[in-house]
């Protein structure tokens, strides 16, 4: 993406790991995007974890969102479960996201934090710089553990060893292996749901390489392939075909999806995530 921006790949076609980093770009042409796959972010919060945050903002541990989350992030056990001895022990609250300025899963989050902390649907983009959005973003920078680049690897090293994961934030694909190696985990959707949409644009001027481009988008948006990677890969499907397994269920979940979110909101928040403060 950024070697396509810069004019040193030239390309038939570009996809970015989630459509919100094309919004980063003047070259980018949302109107003329085919989004061919979609998933969500969700955070994974450990059983006992769920148990003692759901007592601490006194809610269903269900209910809790990724503000509530990013707030906690950091700070002693024994500050949010007074008394308990035994949570006590479990020292600082452990968060983990990858880091931004590599992987797409994280910069999803930072948006939908924005969104979240503005409390307001149609943003302008200038709420960066209300103390309120900046303090979680901030938060979110800085007391969440952001060494893994990858979220498939993140993923990995919290099945590995759940304890040292209080909560981490993943794709919603890992659902099923998340029931098989942290039972009981709560799985959240925020409140503000920003899509990790898989995207890809036709940037050739050239006639036969834009008719080869066009026709292999055609292929990856016929219904054998779209059927796949709902099944298989555990995607949305980029438009409308049968599936069976998880996916489906995936499809009937009432999400508050943010539309068409500002690309200079976009643009100052991964700005943000993706630099030393």
């Amino acid at each position: 993406m950024n070697q396509w921006e810069s004019g040193k790949l030239n390309c038939s076609t570009v996809s970015p790991d989630a459509s919100i980093l094309g919004l980063r770009s003047a070259k980018w042409n949302a109107a003329e995007q085919t989004m061919y796959a979609s998933s969500m972010v969700i955070a994974v919060v450990n059983p006992q974890a769920a148990e003692v945050l759901g007592k601490f903002y006194n809610k269903d541990p269900k209910a809790l969102t990724f503000l509530d989350l990013i707030a906690v992030a950091g700070k002693n056990w024994a500050d949010l479960a007074p008394g308990n001895t035994e949570v006590a022990n479990w020292g600082a609250v452990k968060g983990h996201a990858t880091d931004c300025a590599r992987s797409a899963s994280c910069q999803v989050v930072a948006v939908a934090l924005a969104y979240s902390a503005s409390g307001q649907a149609n943003l302008t983009g200038r709420e960066l710089s209300n103390p309120k959005v900046k303090s979680v973003i901030d938060t979110f920078r800085e007391k969440i553990d952001h060494t893994e680049g990858s979220t498939g690897r993140l993923t990995q090293k919290c099945f590995v060893n759940p304890v040292e994961c209080d909560f981490f934030f993943t794709y919603e694909s890992r659902i099923p292996d998340i029931e098989k190696q942290i039972p009981g985990a709560t799985v959240l959707y925020n409140d503000r749901v920003i899509q990790a949409d898989q995207v890809v644009l036709v940037t050739t001027t050239d006639p036969a390489q834009r008719e080869a481009a066009v026709r292999f988008i055609e292929h990856i948006m016929s219904p054998p392939i779209q059927k796949l990677i709902a099944e298989k890969y555990g995607f949305r499907p980029g438009t409308v075909v049968d599936v069976a397994g998880p996916v489906q269920k995936l499809k009937l979940l009432r999400l508050g999806i943010v539309r068409n979110p500002n690309p200079i909101l976009v643009k100052a928040v991964l700005a943000s995530v993706s630099t030393s403060p």
